[in-house]
């Protein structure tokens, strides 16, 4: 007999594909270490409605965790994604097709259904990866040709937010203020995990005979990371945009072509559970931190006059000036002041990236223990080292920290 939770996602995978005409096949979840606010759940759609011949589908169902603990912080999160495709994404769209867009941004998983209850959010979405798209190794920087393709479209999600702000500030505004940053409103209560991370990432720069880096990135953070977050963030920018913020390099899906993995043809960007207003910087530098080495990190000017030339491209599109609303100049004093947020989250999340799939934590054991005292436990720390050294002496170069 089939239980409870297997009963509910085939009901809601049949609310999804809007009939009960069809048979749904369960095909397992994503291993640990996939989902960290919500389990991702596989099946497979037959369509028995006789203008459908058997047609199949391939999809995804975004379940909330339901843990006591995570649901502290894991209901607005995963209610923000929820919003993020019932209003964000047809705003979007809306606004692209009334400008006759060549070229749209479609950078993002067709999005069946999405469901709220009392205790749970569900997104139900198509599983790409049955098309062909993959995920980038994580612990692997991305080359220069998926940088670019990710800033383009980067750009493009960026622009939309900018013309429509422009041009229609009454349907923007509202997101200011549902589209807030809950992780710095709560900052007190993660106080505890973000001291416990830079002592450790003190300690290992010191591991890496770095006592150098060590000491200028103790003077960066001298003033407590909260307090610096809690300040940029209060900062608030008239050239905001919808963010994806959730930027490391488990968050894209790369098409290719030939299995030529060097060479991406498409992406798709997922998970907007941390989705926010603010600068554009926020995408940017936390990507780049996340997912560029040192190689990539050393063409910043480059990679930022590429991503703002594809803006000014697609703003020209939906019928605004980059000149006008989001010059040059602007984005680089965007940068100044707010790439430390990309930074921080690289820097105390990187291990997340090196940790294998059955060594991840499991958050709703680790967040009833206290936010300080995640475990993680990487076992080749050689290569996450390297890049640790790498985005740290990066970022206190670039803003001349010594």
């Amino acid at each position: 007999m089939m239980d409870d939770k297997s009963v509910e996602l085939i009901n809601w995978f049949k609310e999804a594909v809007g009939t009960e005409e069809c048979s749904v096949k369960l095909e397992g979840m994503k291993e640990k270490g996939d989902g960290y606010m919500s389990d991702i759940n596989f099946a497979k759609i037959t369509l028995n409605e006789p203008n459908q011949n058997g047609k199949e589908l391939y999809m995804i169902a975004k379940v909330s965790k339901s843990g006591p603990e995570m649901r502290k912080f894991g209901e607005v999160l995963c209610k923000r994604e929820v919003a993020f495709y019932k209003e964000v994404v047809p705003l979007f769209n809306e606004f692209q097709m009334e400008k006759l867009v060549d070229e749209p941004f479609e950078a993002l998983p067709k999005c069946y259904k999405t469901i709220v209850t009392d205790q749970t959010e569900v997104i139900v979405q198509e599983n790409l990866m049955k098309k062909g798209y993959k995920l980038h190794n994580k612990k692997i920087p991305m080359n220069m040709n998926h940088i670019k393709l990710v800033m383009k479209n980067y750009a493009k999600f960026h622009a939309i937010s900018l013309a429509l702000r422009e041009q229609k500030p009454e349907v923007m505004a509202p997101f200011d203020e549902s589209f807030t940053n809950w992780f710095v409103e709560q900052i007190a209560m993660f106080e505890p995990m973000y001291k416990s991370t830079v002592d450790k990432i003190i300690a290992n720069l010191k591991e890496m005979d770095r006592s150098d880096l060590a000491k200028r990135y103790e003077k960066l953070v001298e003033r407590g990371v909260p307090n610096m977050l809690t300040d940029l963030i209060k900062d608030m920018p008239e050239e905001r945009v919808v963010t994806h913020a959730d930027c490391h390099n488990g968050n894209f899906l790369f098409e290719y072509k030939d299995n030529d993995d060097e060479n991406p043809t498409n992406v798709v960007i997922i998970d907007f559970q941390i989705s926010f207003m603010f600068s554009p910087i926020i995408d940017i530098s936390s990507y780049l931190y996340c997912g560029a080495s040192k190689v990539e990190l050393d063409q910043l000017d480059y990679i930022l006059n590429y991503y703002h030339k594809e803006l000014s491209s697609f703003l020209s599109k939906l019928g605004s000036n980059a000149d006008e609303i989001f010059p040059v100049a602007t984005m680089w004093e965007h940068w100044e002041k707010y790439s430390f947020y990309g930074f921080n989250v690289a820097s105390s999340l990187l291990e997340l990236l090196f940790v294998e799939a059955d060594d991840a934590p499991d958050f709703e054991v680790e967040s009833s223990k206290g936010m300080e005292k995640f475990d993680i436990n990487v076992k080749d720390r050689k290569p996450y080292l390297k890049r640790l050294v790498e985005i740290v002496e990066h970022y206190l170069d670039v803003h001349n920290v010594h």
